[in-house]
């Protein structure tokens, strides 16, 4: 039976990072310029498209025309993100799976294993596309079925999206190790990921929880500093103002350019806020593509020894 130590993988995530904190800043500082360089060019006029949404009744053809506004800009914030994360991964993992050492200053590489990963990546987002529009399909019933009158209807929509949820983490879960089993094995290595993680769902969870959890706490701590001046006061009148749709759209209304404004860079603090979340962003990366290669490497190296 192939087990993960959780808590040696926590020690040996560690260890690693000190261990060769060098080489892995090597890899990441030129993919944390480029975060900040997409949240500095991209997120402005994203925010602002958002903000410019009105929030009174609109017809719904309106609604989904002003929707698909936003697609472009969304689409190219994370088609950006992604090809940044890819090269971060990418260069991490080969350093802990492989122990290549990046040659220059920086690490900077679109070749096989690049292409690999991404097409990876691509199968797991299609599972997630399959389970959101399962889990969507069932808000929907939910609400037909309680449109038609008391009983148990909308409470079944409502458990069906739960269930779905709960597979959505379990699926996370299962295809988590993708990234280290597609660089090791040099293929799209779902099937070898998934089939390593069948008996350790548990203890992923708690391997992630445990990683995890001090992350939001810090980053709960860090979130007055680095939202908009006046955003969280904002959300909290958009939560006052629940019973009240007129009140809410306002609250809404006002909130999106509290936050628009917060990515207006005549202002230099909030330059400083959008790097700061930038950089934060790939230093959780870091070390959660670091936990990931570890975990993969101890659960083969418990496999081999079974």
């Amino acid at each position: 039976m192939t087990k993960l130590p959780v808590f040696k993988a926590i020690g040996a995530t560690l260890a690693f990072i000190l261990q060769h904190g060098l080489a892995v800043l090597k890899i990441a500082w030129l993919p944390a310029v480029l975060m900040c360089g997409i949240y500095l060019l991209i997120m402005p006029p994203y925010m602002n498209q958002i903000a410019a949404m009105p929030m009174d009744q609109m017809a719904p053809q309106q609604t989904m025309s002003r929707m698909l506004a936003t697609l472009p800009m969304m689409g190219l914030l994370m088609a950006a993100s992604v090809l940044v994360n890819l090269v971060l991964i990418s260069g991490l993992m080969k350093l802990l799976i492989r122990g290549e050492q990046p040659r220059l200053p920086f690490y900077l590489s679109f070749s096989a294993d690049e292409a690999r990963l991404l097409g990876g990546w691509a199968v797991v987002f299609l599972g997630y596309c399959t389970i959101g529009l399962a889990f969507g399909a069932s808000l929907v019933l939910s609400q037909v079925l309680a449109s038609l009158g008391p009983g148990p209807g909308g409470i079944i929509g409502l458990v069906a999206a739960a269930v779905l949820a709960g597979v959505g983490v379990w699926f996370g879960i299962r295809v988590c190790l993708v990234s280290p089993a597609t660089i090791e094995l040099e293929k799209i290595a779902i099937r070898p990921a998934w089939e390593i993680t069948e008996e350790n769902v548990w203890r992923l969870v708690g391997f992630w929880l445990l990683l995890v959890v001090p992350m939001l706490i810090v980053a709960s701590l860090l979130t007055p500093l680095l939202t908009a001046p006046g955003y969280l006061e904002a959300m909290s009148e958009v939560y006052a103002a629940a019973r009240s749709p007129t009140r809410m759209q306002q609250a809404l209304h006002h909130a999106y350019e509290v936050q628009a404004a917060g990515y207006n860079l005549s202002d230099g603090g909030n330059v400083v806020r959008l790097c700061a979340n930038a950089l934060l962003g790939v230093v959780a990366s870091v070390i959660l593509a670091i936990a990931n290669g570890v975990a993969w490497r101890l659960m083969r190296e418990s496999a081999e020894q079974a």
